[in-house]
């Protein structure tokens, strides 16, 4: 008798402890800020002007993180790929043309994280501008 006692408290006991741990706690969501500046020149010939506005596209390469929303002035864009771009204008990467200045923006992912700051479109100019 005094055996099945000590297996019952045996086995409550061992549910309770691995019950208990089998608890997923979830991060809470990271914030991050970064400022970006492009860089690029636009000319043009005859007496022409180069271009008055800028390229910005944002990335991140890191598959944990999902899907991620772009905001930058009235627009939106969407980070589709974990690509690491080359060149402006990169599929999967959020896109932006917009005229040249500074700009504040915010980003979310699917995952709960959050960045925001601010970035600079350079007339004529590509940034790649990396979430982290």
């Amino acid at each position: 008798m005094k055996n099945a006692q000590i297996s019952i408290i045996l086995v409550l006991f061992l549910t309770v402890i691995l019950t208990g741990s089998c608890k997923k706690v979830l991060p809470s969501p990271k914030v991050k800020t970064q400022t970006g500046v492009g860089s690029g020149g636009g000319g043009g010939g005859g007496g022409g002007g180069g271009s008055t506005y800028g390229n910005v596209d944002f990335w991140n390469d890191n598959p944990a993180v999902g899907l991620i929303t772009v905001y930058v002035s009235s627009s939106s864009g969407s980070i589709t790929s974990n690509v690491t771009p080359s060149s402006c204008g990169t599929s999967g990467c959020a896109n932006f043309s917009l005229p040249a200045g500074t700009y504040s923006y915010s980003a979310s992912a699917t995952t709960g994280e959050t960045w925001s700051g601010n970035v600079n479109f350079s007339s004529g100019g590509c940034l790649l501008f990396n979430l982290y």
